[in-house]
């Protein structure tokens, strides 16, 4: 009987809007004026689903682009790698690159030390507010050499 008030009550504050739900992410408040270009952020991986040996350090491809429009963004994007059981993110499995365009080559400093399924995300930022941020997210399998 709890459960059910419980889905009733979080049902009607999501009604209302007292409680946000799951919605495409909240941009608006990136952007100083209203000349901003919206973002895609794609993580470019030819292999698929992407298993590699424990002890190494794998690379990506991140590419940026404006949606709808012509435009290079330019920033910078955060790469990091994840453990999905653990959450373990150490120094080294997170890196930032300066982007100017086009295809960007993203390699960690760290190596993946740990077997099992990872999350890699990226996510770029514009420091000087001409373009909205954005993200993508893939996972790959690290398993034992």
């Amino acid at each position: 009987m709890k459960k059910l008030s419980i889905g009733v009550a979080a049902s009607a504050m999501l009604a209302s809007g007292l409680v946000a739900g799951a919605s495409g992410p909240a941009q608006a408040t990136e952007c100083d004026y209203n000349g901003c270009e919206p973002t895609v952020t794609k993580i470019i991986d030819k292999q698929g689903d992407r298993v590699t040996n424990k002890g190494t350090s794998p690379a990506f491809i991140v590419r940026t682009r404006v949606d709808g429009g012509d435009g290079t963004p330019n920033g910078r994007i955060r790469v990091t790698f994840t453990h999905l059981k653990s959450g373990q993110t150490k120094k080294g499995l997170t890196t930032t690159e300066a982007y100017e365009g086009g295809k960007e080559k993203i390699r960690p400093d760290g190596k993946l030390r740990k077997v099992g399924k990872w999350i890699v995300t990226a996510k770029f930022r514009s420091p000087n507010g001409d373009f909205f941020g954005s993200a993508d997210s893939t996972t790959m399998n690290v398993v034992r050499g």
